[in-house]
C-alpha cells in the first residue's frame, strides 16, 4: 500500500500564498490525536516515511510518526510555480497562469512518471511507505495513480495534465493533513479528509 500526506498547514497554506521547494516555513500545531482517529491504523506501525526536502514535510513525518526512519525522495519536491510572485493562484485565469508559469503537461507527467516507478519498486521490496509531500504534487501523483488504473496502464499521455487545474484542486482536491491511500495490486484510491 501507499499512502500519500499532505503536510500539515503552514502560515504560507493560510496566506495562500506559494512558497518554493526551499522556502522554510514551520508547520502550525495539530492534534494528532485527531488524525490517528481517521487515519488507517496500520499507519500507526510505518517503519519508513518518504518526505520532500523541506522543514515542512519534515516536521509533518516527525510529528505523526516519530519512531520511522524518514528519508528524502526528491519526486515529492513541489513543482515550482515561483512565476507567481505575490499573485494568488485562485485570482487569476489559466491564461495568465501559464504566461507566469513555464509548468507543461510533459514535465508533470514525466516527473509523476519516475516517481510512480520509484514507489512500486519500494512497495514490491520494503512493503508499505508512506510519502509526505505539497499540495500540487500530491494531487498530480493522484490524478497519475487513477489514470493508470483507468487506463489499465501509464501510458495515457501528457495531455492529462493541467497545471493551472491541479494547482485550483479542479481535478483532485486533496488538503492539508489528507490521506490518499493507492492499493497498487487492487488498483484502489481511497481519500481520507482530515477536516
Amino acid at each position: 500500500m501507499i499512502y500519500l500526506i499532505r503536510h500539515a498547514l503552514t502560515e504560507a497554506n493560510l496566506a495562500g500564498s506559494m512558497v518554493k521547494n526551499y522556502d522554510e516555513y514551520p508547520i502550525i500545531d495539530f492534534d494528532v490525536e485527531k488524525w490517528y482517529e481517521k487515519a488507517p491504523q496500520e499507519l500507526k506501525n510505518i517503519k519508513k516515511v518518504y518526505i520532500s526536502d523541506t522543514l515542512r514535510t519534515r516536521q509533518t513525518a516527525e510529528k505523526l510518526f516519530p519512531n520511522a526512519e524518514i528519508k528524502v525522495f526528491k519526486w515529492l519536491n513541489e513543482f515550482d510555480c515561483s512565476g507567481l510572485g505575490d499573485k494568488k493562484f485562485w485570482q487569476i485565469t489559466e491564461e495568465e497562469f501559464n504566461q507566469l508559469v513555464d509548468l507543461s503537461p510533459e514535465l508533470i507527467y514525466g516527473q509523476c512518471f519516475h516517481a510512480a516507478i520509484r514507489m512500486d519498486y519500494i512497495n514490491d521490496n520494503y512493503g508499505d511507505a508512506i510519502y509526505i509531500g505539497h499540495g500540487m504534487k500530491m494531487r498530480a501523483l493522484i490524478r497519475f495513480f487513477k489514470l493508470g488504473f483507468q487506463y489499465k496502464n501509464f501510458k495515457f499521455g501528457p495531455k492529462e495534465f493541467n497545471a493551472y487545474r491541479l494547482i485550483n484542486s479542479l481535478d483532485e482536491d486533496f488538503k492539508n493533513l489528507d490521506i490518499c491511500s493507492i492499493d497498487l495490486n487492487n488498483e484502489i484510491i481511497d481519500i481520507i479528509k482530515y477536516n
